[in-house]
């Protein structure tokens, strides 16, 4: 398997709230190791440092997180540590990579530029490197290409990618045009949009030229594209914190997918999981007998369909008669709760941050 011709974007800057108290703003998920030894962001790397050269690899995170983040990938690769970019403010995801795609640009005016969140786990490596390979090809031709991943269960977790017919040149199937994208659905809908099919989970991984990017955010976002040039010019690695608070506060999807009339969508079943919560982490981690998910110094007896997670040295959790709970014990905080509430554990942490801001 060759290098790809292709750029790549690891963003690696948010905190990751649904996962407290885990992770936290100065010590976020994709710096966690939620399977084995390495942190996510050590996986991600090593899996696209398998088809990329890491001088080709720029790394989007914010200050607070820089040097986290730069310790890690200096295990993976120590070239990977000469090319990150903190943001000084966060501004959600569209900001982030017009600054990264502009700096890119500038080097190589011909670059295609793949997006990668650096907290995702993918099970299936060859089906990713399929579709990767494939999205380099398609993006070459000046689609923007997103993957789909091919919905297994009506989730509600997920924003979804309604696709329409295939696009021609390409193997039946393998590649087609994108509709409408669609927010996290109700239970309902989500159930529809399975039965009717063409619908794929957003996965949030996107290739595209660098110079087609620029000229879309050019159309649809020129605030964005005038500060992301001039960033881009000033070279410095933690960003000039006075342009920077220029920017509005988007998402790629809000800011710049949902006007884009050329892209397209790779399906792909790739044992995908962006480990947006506990839940997720329940569905994607290895259980016992019982259904438990257990990490680090515990007992548990007569339990079921629980997570028992402590990272704490020298210190045990023992959980006797329990059933669909989630009791994790991280750096200082023990959060016990029901399975089926994980999804409100987010807007939870703004109540712990009145009473204590250090941990959040």
């Amino acid at each position: 398997m060759g290098m790809m011709d292709c750029t790549v974007i690891l963003l690696a800057g948010g905190s990751g709230t649904r996962l407290w108290p885990l992770s936290r703003r100065v010590k976020p998920k994709q710096v966690i190791a939620l399977d084995g030894d390495e942190s996510l962001l050590q996986v991600t790397a090593k899996r696209l440092l398998r088809h990329i050269d890491p001088a080709r690899v720029v790394t989007m995170t914010h200050q607070d997180q820089a040097s986290l983040v730069l310790e890690h990938l200096g295990h993976v690769a120590p070239d990977l540590c000469s090319h990150v970019l903190s943001e000084p403010v966060a501004k959600n995801t569209l900001p982030a990579i017009a600054w990264a795609v502009a700096k890119i640009h500038q080097d190589d005016p011909d670059a295609v530029v793949g997006v990668f969140p650096s907290d995702h786990l993918i099970a299936d490596e060859r089906e990713f490197t399929e579709a990767f390979n494939l999205s380099v090809e398609v993006a070459k031709r000046g689609y923007v290409t997103l993957f789909g991943i091919t919905a297994d269960s009506p989730s509600v977790e997920y924003g979804y990618i309604q696709a329409k017919s295939d696009v021609a040149g390409f193997d039946s199937g393998r590649v087609k045009a994108v509709n409408r994208f669609v927010e996290k659905p109700d239970a309902e809908t989500a159930k529809r949009y399975l039965s009717e099919g063409g619908y794929y989970w957003n996965s949030g991984m996107f290739v595209f030229k660098a110079a087609v990017f620029l000229s879309l955010l050019q159309k649809y976002q020129p605030q964005i594209y005038g500060i992301a040039l001039q960033l881009a010019q000033t070279g410095s690695c933690a960003g000039d914190i006075k342009l920077y608070e220029q920017f509005p506060s988007i998402s790629i999807d809000y800011g710049l997918m949902e006007h884009v009339n050329n892209a397209v969508v790779i399906p792909v079943s790739m044992g995908w999981s962006d480990l947006g919560g506990w839940g997720a982490v329940y569905r994607y981690l290895d259980k016992d007998i019982k259904g438990n998910v257990t990490k680090g110094e515990t007992l548990v007896v007569d339990s079921d369909r629980s997570i028992i997670w402590n990272d704490q040295e020298g210190e045990m959790i023992v959980a006797y008669g329990i059933k669909d709970l989630v009791i994790v014990r991280s750096q200082g905080v023990t959060l016990v709760c029901p399975r089926d509430k994980v999804a409100e554990i987010g807007g939870l942490t703004k109540r712990v941050a009145q009473r204590a801001e250090r941990l959040v």
